[in-house]
């Protein structure tokens, strides 16, 4: 049976009402500048930070929520909605795929600094 993100979050204690998933993948995004690379590094995390933090105000219904769940350490099935970078976690399960644990890189965060509480 195949491991859920909802099944994760509902164990961890999260209502998934409270909940947005949000994928970050920019392709324009200069090398050793992704998104995971900016969040990776505590030197360049402010800068992933600021870049999560500035979006469009016709984004706000779908951002407004207590949490927000960002793909980084784990890679899941995303699902049809492909095109969408924001998703209700509350009607979008999502297969986890792969986690990114076995990461060699010294620079990335410790796992206590996991956005799951």
């Amino acid at each position: 049976m195949p491991l859920m993100f909802n099944t994760l979050l509902e164990q961890a204690g999260f209502n998934l009402e409270d909940v947005r998933l949000v994928r970050h993948k920019d392709k324009r995004a200069a090398k050793g500048r992704t998104p995971f690379e900016l969040w990776s590094n505590k030197l360049t995390r402010p800068q992933f930070e600021l870049y999560q933090s500035v979006q469009a105000f016709k984004r706000r219904r779908i951002l407004n929520a207590r949490y927000w769940a960002v793909f980084a350490k784990l890679s899941i099935e995303w699902g049809p909605g492909y095109r969408a970078w924001a998703q209700y976690a509350s009607g979008n399960d999502k297969r986890v795929t792969k986690s990114r644990q076995e990461s060699k890189k010294s620079n990335r965060p410790r796992s206590d600094e996991s956005p799951l509480r």
